[in-house]
């Protein structure tokens, strides 16, 4: 990758953490985390993956309610994100529920962990479509197959874009934010600028890749993880979640042998 490449990759990677250190957005979560908690189809999806008391890594952690909910079950659990903002008020619910829970600004891709230190890793509400570039999402996949310990368990959840009818490459929409046409030098495939957090509009944008199912899991095969079981959200619920939800895929993962299943 040359400079200019390079210069433009970091500024996607800023664009990340701005979207996700912008007022409305630093808004919007906690009030999720407290007023709602997790959905009933999170509740489903951890309950049925997850078994306490074991330790837990919660990568792309945010101010959601994951972490502290899991903590809330009996998990030990860290949490990590790269914007501080949200950290912030995560640690705010955390002591307003009188829970310990470390969070940590922590770049995903590079874990300071040492190898084989959690039973679970979770890379959930979708985060992994914040990652620019193929590389660097095959390079935070590898970090949780380092850290997590043998027999245990990484939760991935993503959008399979190609079960929405409004997957589009980003060359085809007009990018968010001022700026964006020059990022489009290194986009790829499905990648696209969002400027807002559920309706409401953000100044800066933030990076989204649509993902399909195939792409999903030939990162994942690329990062050396094997899939132990694959799930859809609403199969896992019980029932149809929101049209948000629908296409939410769920993968178990593990840096062992396994045989995948699929319940779909």
């Amino acid at each position: 990758m040359n400079p200019q490449e390079s210069n433009l990759e970091r500024l996607l990677l800023k664009s990340v953490s701005n979207f996700f250190s912008h007022s409305e957005v630093i808004r919007y979560y906690p009030d999720r985390a407290r007023e709602v908690g997790l959905w009933p189809h999170e509740r489903a999806m951890f309950q049925r993956f997850l078994e306490p008391p074991p330790t837990v890594l919660d990568v792309g952690c945010g101010a959601r309610c994951e972490a502290v909910e899991l903590a809330r079950w009996g998990f030990s659990v860290v949490g990590i994100d790269i914007a501080e903002p949200l950290l912030e008020n995560a640690r705010a619910l955390a002591l307003e529920l009188g829970l310990s829970i470390p969070f940590e600004v922590t770049d995903g891709a590079k874990l300071d962990f040492a190898g084989r230190s959690f039973d679970y890793v979770t890379l959930t509400g979708q985060m992994i479509h914040h990652v620019p570039l193929r590389k660097n999402r095959i390079q935070l996949l590898r970090e949780p197959g380092r850290v997590v310990r043998s027999g245990g368990a990484i939760l991935l959840t993503y959008h399979d874009w190609g079960l929405k009818q409004d997957h589009q490459p980003w060359r085809s929409r007009q990018p968010a934010s001022r700026g964006g046409e020059e990022l489009l030098e290194i986009a790829e495939p499905g990648d696209r600028l969002v400027d807002e957090c559920e309706g409401a509009v953000t100044e800066s944008g933030g990076f989204v890749h649509n993902l399909t199912k195939a792409e999903m899991e030939l990162e994942v095969a690329d990062a050396g993880l094997l899939i132990r079981e694959r799930a859809r959200i609403s199969t896992v619920a019980g029932g149809e979640p929101n049209d948000y939800w629908k296409p939410t895929r769920i993968l178990v993962l593990e840096a062992g042998t396994a045989t995948a299943s699929e319940t779909e």
